[in-house]
């Protein structure tokens, strides 16, 4: 079978991918924008078709359906990291947060210290070779997607493919949606006086710091000749 035969046999609605979710599984999304907004909203909409799943993820950035104070025996998110969508609900009580490293997760994953049953993702199209990359958030994912029963990913034409350890092959996928939202991007901050006066203060600082550096290595040369010249 081709790899893109294989693609169209994967390939379904979100409604329909978010089934392969099983009660009591631990669903791993990336970081930040590559969480696929697709597949979590598709999730919200059936959470309480759901008991005690959880979506595992260390910078949530939207504020999905599924994060509710009244659903959370349904669906329940768990934090690595708390995020503007996460922490009042982990302040609350009813988001959990997961102390650890950020470097040490991809460990903790393989060792199965966080579980990994499920992994929904962004990623770009497929590649000749029926690869796509998770260019947008491969570290931890990477991980959980060697543990996972299901890989689910969100294709979106957005996302670029970058080389790496970030690719996974169509085989070993068990669905596919296509999407064609926009990248979250963070927007240019708007200057006014006090970031103004903020750098000047930050400029005025580095150009005393350069001054004193150029002297005391000008001096230090004079020193480093005299003693050279010497007999």
């Amino acid at each position: 079978m081709s790899y893109q035969s294989l693609y169209q046999q994967k390939r379904m609605s979100a409604a329909d991918a978010v089934r392969v979710v099983r009660n009591g599984d631990t669903i791993i999304v990336p970081t930040a924008v590559g969480e696929p907004p697709a597949l979590l909203t598709a999730l919200s909409e059936q959470r309480r078709d759901f008991r005690d799943v959880r979506v595992s993820q260390i910078l949530a950035v939207r504020k999905f359906g599924y994060l509710d104070p009244e659903t959370v025996e349904h669906v329940r998110h768990e934090a690595y990291f708390f995020s503007g969508a996460s922490r009042a609900g982990g302040q609350e009580g009813w988001i959990d947060y997961i102390p650890a490293y950020f470097s040490e997760l991809p460990v903790l994953i393989e060792r199965g210290l966080i579980p990994a049953d499920v992994v929904f993702s962004l990623a770009s199209p497929m590649d000749e070779h029926g690869f796509f990359s998770l260019a947008l958030g491969a570290d931890y994912t990477m991980a959980a997607i060697e543990k996972a029963r299901a890989v689910v990913l969100e294709v979106n034409p957005n996302v670029p493919f970058a080389n790496g350890n970030c690719h996974i092959h169509v085989s070993q996928v068990a669905a596919l949606v296509e999407d064609e939202e926009p990248i979250l991007e963070v927007g240019l901050p708007k200057i006014g006086p006090v970031q103004e006066a903020i750098g000047k203060l930050i400029g005025d600082d580095a150009a005393t710091a350069r001054g004193t550096a150029e002297k005391e290595a000008g001096a230090a040369d004079t020193a480093d000749i005299r003693t050279s010249s010497r007999p």
